[in-house]
């Protein structure tokens, strides 16, 4: 009998290719699509768990006011730490880090590397973090000055197969640090994300807030009890801020919370965000729900082609329970087929997602097995509920009423199905208009005038102490090459390397400092970056008290109200010998940070000594030939230390690239959400067509046009649509304007976004719902009426 079942199964499958390949298929792909938006999910979810201790380890940040700038720093001063570790019995450990950005030279014997990733810590990183150390002793691996800690990719990177216990790395060409300890790579899921770990012990400090400091506390503290003893905390260590117009309130936050929630300045990693978590896990459900919907939509619309074979089977003395079975198990065996299509489909993409997201291939399988098996139930849950509507009712019919198909009329119309392709085509339509802003919001970010010129500037770091002593012979021999159009000496660049300190404008009080972003350059730094003096003049070695005076910005002069800024005085805070600075020159604002954030206060510094930075404007439409050029002569000039250089576009633009992904994700999960409510419209126009051939057919022969059935067998879709545009229009609004407002220079909200949304949904919808209609349409009458 199964066998049977399985041969009629098997047939169906077969004899309707077309409608078994788009409801199987569409089925498939909702739940790979589903599949892949979990697997994202629980890995973001994840972050930071797999510390043994990770529900009682905290981060201290800080909430700072300095001179009226609000300031919610992940951040903290370096004697915050143990301070809090001596203080309070319920803080068990601290442990303080500095990431650096930059990259650093390691040498090994004769060989050299650059190597980026690095974590400075003190000794109690392993008190506190539970990252599994394969060779050398937790308690002691960083105790000691200059050790240093490699990750397994990183040990065999430097010494292959060697026990890498005890050898020694030079650092920078200056420090020997010798290894002490092997660690597995770290898990994708955690926040901290480093190469190498690199022992430090930074001096005690209340005033510099500069440093990560985590804390390990007994377990069941409560935090709102701890957190309310630090205004007294503040005020024994931090008395002397209460003189000037600086104000610090320490905070907690949750180790687990930090991936998702943490909206601090200064992270130390690139954040997710838990409005995405919660966005992918409804569309994730929400494709899944609606393709199941889809799926019974087709199968219910083609059972009624088979109500002579129900007729049939029970004259030849079918049970109603044998029918049952029979339709109950061919939807349950195409659904299974399904789910085995859709984790085909995973595989083939998993790997393509996990870049476009950016996760690590294995870190994302970590809860694959509990997916697997969410999804085996649903595709049969699935395939019974599907098989159960025409199992149960057709198999109900007498056979006389099953061969005349007198029962079989259905609704013309069903308010469930109706609101079903409202539901699928407002969300269709809002993600394409939330598609179009985001691409359009990113296109102004790439295009917007940042004050400098990207094209065609790269900086070289110079990390080598001995290199940065000779840093300007090394510029005027740059300066020869016939592909380097200008070169400049720098501690920093827009994106790179910024710091900002509290000064003290002529007009302000020296109780209220103000915080001001600042470079030290040469003379040729703003012509190599082709920024704007709108006021004064630049540096120049013909003054030789250049090294008192400052260029500032524009946003500097509007904040302090100057009309004439030239030759106002800044006063350095905090140095026994504060140097009070002359303004000579005000540069137009330009974007040292990222459009994320406003214009700041800056200024540049004139550099005396030697860099650390030399940045170049290359000629144009020689890019790379450019770049050989500088790579030869500074093998030349270094005796072949490793060439590394920085494209200032490239790194610029990787502030962005969270929301590059995002904007990615959204044209897939766009064109996913179209497919889908294709499918649906798809289901819904074959059930609605076929319970109205007998209609279309008396139509044609009272002489109804092709064109008047057309008309009337799409009205009532594109009304349905029209309707989800209606609904979609207002939420992707809300949305976008609230995704915009995390932009500080932003596009406007256009109608045409809207617009462009509504006219491709009714094209799709129209192209859907045509090939059903048209089929329909033309028909031959005869066999219209000849249906039943």
């Amino acid at each position: 009998m199964i066998r049977n079942y399985l041969k009629t199964a098997f047939r169906v499958l077969l004899r309707q290719k077309s409608y078994s390949l788009i409801n199987i298929g569409g089925l498939a792909i909702g739940m790979a699509v589903c599949m892949l938006i979990l697997t994202y999910v629980f890995h973001e979810l994840s972050y930071d768990r797999f510390h043994e201790h990770s529900e009682n380890i905290y981060r201290l940040g800080v909430d700072a006011d300095f001179g009226g700038k609000a300031m919610n720093l992940s951040v903290s001063a370096s004697a915050m730490g143990p301070t809090l570790v001596k203080d309070y019995p319920e803080v068990l450990a601290a442990t303080r880090l500095n990431h650096s950005g930059q990259k650093f030279l390691m040498e090994i014997e004769d060989r050299k590397f650059y190597q980026s990733n690095i974590l400075f810590a003190d000794s109690c990183f392993f008190q506190v973090f539970s990252f599994e150390l394969v060779r050398g002793n937790r308690d002691e691996a960083l105790m000691n000055r200059n050790s240093i800690v490699l990750t397994e990719s990183v040990a065999e990177k430097f010494f292959g197969n060697e026990n890498a216990l005890g050898k020694t790395i030079r650092f920078n060409g200056v420090v020997k640090y010798t290894v002490t300890g092997i660690m597995k790579d770290v898990p994708g899921n955690s926040h901290l994300q480093f190469d190498i770990l690199m022992s430090n012990s930074f001096p005690d400090n209340w005033g510099r807030i500069s440093l990560y400091t985590y804390l390990l506390l007994e377990p069941n503290t409560d935090i709102d009890r701890l957190q309310a003893k630090f205004p007294d905390f503040q005020d024994r260590y931090m008395s002397d801020l209460k003189e000037m117009d600086i104000t610090f309130n320490l905070f907690l936050q949750a180790l687990t919370d930090i991936h998702l929630y943490s909206k601090l300045e200064y992270e130390i990693d690139p954040s997710g965000d838990i409005t995405y978590v919660y966005l992918f896990s409804a569309v994730a459900l929400f494709i899944l729900f609606i393709a199941c919907i889809n799926y019974m939509n087709l199968a219910s619309a083609r059972s009624f082609r088979r109500a002579k074979e129900v007729g049939l089977r029970k004259v030849h003395g079918a049970l109603r329970k044998q029918l049952i079975r029979q339709f109950i198990g061919e939807s349950v065996l195409f659904s299974s087929i399904a789910f085995f299509l859709a984790v085909v489909i995973l595989e083939s993409v998993l790997s393509e997602f996990n870049t476009l997201i950016g996760t690590n291939g294995s870190q994302i399988y970590n809860n694959f097995s509990n997916i697997l098996l969410f999804f085996v139930v649903v595709s049969v849950f699935v395939g019974i509920f599907a098989g159960s509507y025409p199992a149960f009712y057709m198999s109900s019919f007498s056979p006389i009423a099953a061969l005349k198909g007198d029962k079989i009329k259905g609704k013309k119309k069903s308010l469930l199905r109706n609101i079903l392709v409202v539901l699928q085509f407002t969300i269709a339509v809002a993600l394409i208009i939330c598609t179009g802003v985001i691409y359009e919001q990113l296109n102004f970010i790439k295009n917007k005038d940042l004050g400098f010129d990207l094209e065609n500037r790269v900086v070289i770091p110079v990390r080598n102490a001995n290199f940065q002593s000779k840093i300007k012979d090394f510029k005027n021999e740059f300066k020869q090459l016939s592909l380097v159009e200008n070169v400049s000496v720098s501690n920093a660049a827009p994106s790179l390397s910024m710091s900002g300190s509290g000064y003290v404008p002529e007009g302000l009080k020296t109780t209220a400092p103000l915080i001001i972003y600042s470079f030290v350059v040469d003379n040729d730094y703003i012509e190599t970056l082709d920024m704007e003096i709108v006021e004064g003049r630049n540096f120049s070695e013909e003054f030789g008290t250049d090294s008192a005076k400052v260029i500032v910005n524009e946003r500097l002069c509007k904040v302090m109200n100057w009309d004439e800024p030239l030759g106002k005085n800044i006063k350095q805070l905090g140095s026994e010998n504060p140097i009070n600075f002359k303004i000579v020159g005000v540069i137009k604002d330009f974007h040292f940070k990222s459009l994320l954030n406003e214009v700041e206060p800056f200024m540049l510094h004139y550099l005396i000594g030697g860099g650390d930075m030399l940045l170049f404007e290359l000629k144009d439409g020689y890019y790379n030939e450019a770049l050989k050029q500088i790579e030869n002569k500074w093998l030349e000039l270094t005796n072949n230390t490793p060439f590394d250089y920085i494209s200032l576009k490239e790194n610029y633009e990787a502030q962005y690239l969270s929301y590059l992904r995002m904007g990615k994700l959204f044209t897939v999960f766009t064109l996913i959400a179209i497919f889908v409510a294709c499918i649906g419209l798809f289901g819904l126009t074959s059930f609605l067509t076929e319970m109205r051939t007998k209609e279309i057919g008396i139509r044609k022969v009272n002489g109804a046009s092709v064109f008047n059935i057309l008309r009337l067998l799409n009205a009532d879709f594109l009304k349905w649509v029209l309707i989800a545009n209606v609904i979609a229009c207002p939420i992707a609004w809300y949305f976008m304007n609230e995704w915009l407002n995390e932009f500080s220079y932003q596009i406007h909200l256009r109608w045409y976004y809207f617009v462009f949304g509504a006219v491709l949904s009714i094209i799709v919808a129209l192209l859907t719902v045509s090939y059903q209609s048209i089929k329909s349409a033309t028909r031959n009458p005869v066999d219209s009426l000849r249906y039943e």
